[in-house]
């Protein structure tokens, strides 16, 4: 059932707006100041704040089971908007990769939210070959584990560089050292590999639990599906009241504040208090093209 959205405040172009938004089953389909020429039923939005829904990178989940922890696990992250998890497991080394990805959709088998999986290795394990194999099982992204700068310098580069095109997932450092300067220096290195070598990466791997960013989504390849509101990508949205919002600096305190509604591929996920689980709703994505993007819309009829 299409519906309206009307005058409901988010972010454009950093700075807030109101608009109305034009929803049909698990589609935006318009954004646009009003929307007076359609006659479909409408929510007064003007109390809210909307978001898209998060996107969140989670390393731990993989060593839950699917109990009753799992599900405890899985509510505190859509109490926070998350509509779409990227779970990580841990890949010690390429042959395991069978019985790792076995295990981590095992895990996932229940999810009440849309998810995809991320490999995470030692930087010493990242060559050509599994590189490879992770770019044919449509792996999101690969994280590095990285603990010395040396290990930085034994990693063949130019070869990593020629595997990932042309579709390039994306790779993510982990630095690992709890001795602030090495931390520093690690990421300082990173930097200028993935500028010599122009790899689709970002400085440091997002942590649990937090929003992905529009450029992290991009390399992924999530966006504009999944973290943003367009026409055309998937209705997954986080409605936060007005008065949550730190209006001085336009920024929303994601630590203090839980979306009153969160909404999940067009289907209500919470309202409220009160969670709506749905064990097995979600479903794996696979990326073909990580870094790129395409938008299909259908017309639609104004009454």
């Amino acid at each position: 059932m299409a519906y309206i959205i009307d005058q409901i405040r988010l972010m454009e172009d950093n700075q807030i707006v109101t608009r109305s938004i034009l929803v049909d089953g698990n589609q935006f389909r318009f954004k646009e100041k009003q929307l007076d020429q359609f006659r479909f039923m409408k929510m007064d939005g003007s109390s809210y704040f909307m978001t898209p829904g998060f996107v969140m990178l989670d390393q731990n989940i993989q060593y839950l089971d699917q109990s009753h922890s799992f599900k405890l696990y899985v509510k505190n992250l859509i109490q926070k908007g998350c509509t779409f998890l990227i779970a990580a497991v841990d890949l010690p080394f390429e042959r395991q990769w069978d019985e790792k990805k076995k295990h981590i959709r095992k895990v996932m088998m229940n999810s009440p939210i849309d998810y995809a999986i991320a490999a995470k290795i030692p930087i010493e394990r990242l060559t050509p070959s599994i590189i490879r194999m992770l770019k044919r099982e449509k792996i999101t992204v690969i994280i590095v584990e990285i603990k010395q700068i040396a290990e930085l310098d034994d990693v063949p580069w130019e070869w990593i560089r020629e595997t990932l095109f042309p579709k390039q997932t994306p790779i993510f450092p982990h630095f690992s050292s709890e001795d602030q300067s090495i931390f520093h220096q690690l990421k300082s290195k990173w930097r200028q590999i993935v500028k010599k070598y122009k790899l689709p990466s970002l400085e440091e791997c997002p942590e649990n639990g937090v929003p992905l960013t529009k450029e992290a989504l991009m390399k992924i390849g999530l966006y504009p599906i999944r973290g943003e509101i367009l026409s055309g990508s998937n209705v997954d949205y986080n409605l936060f009241r007005m008065i949550d919002l730190v209006e001085e600096n336009n920024y929303l305190d994601y630590y203090n504040h839980n979306p009153e509604v969160i909404v999940h591929n067009g289907s209500v996920l919470k309202a409220g208090e009160q969670i709506f689980y749905k064990p097995g709703f979600g479903k794996e994505v696979q990326l073909n093209a990580p870094g790129r993007f395409n938008m299909y819309s259908q017309p639609i009829n104004k009454y």
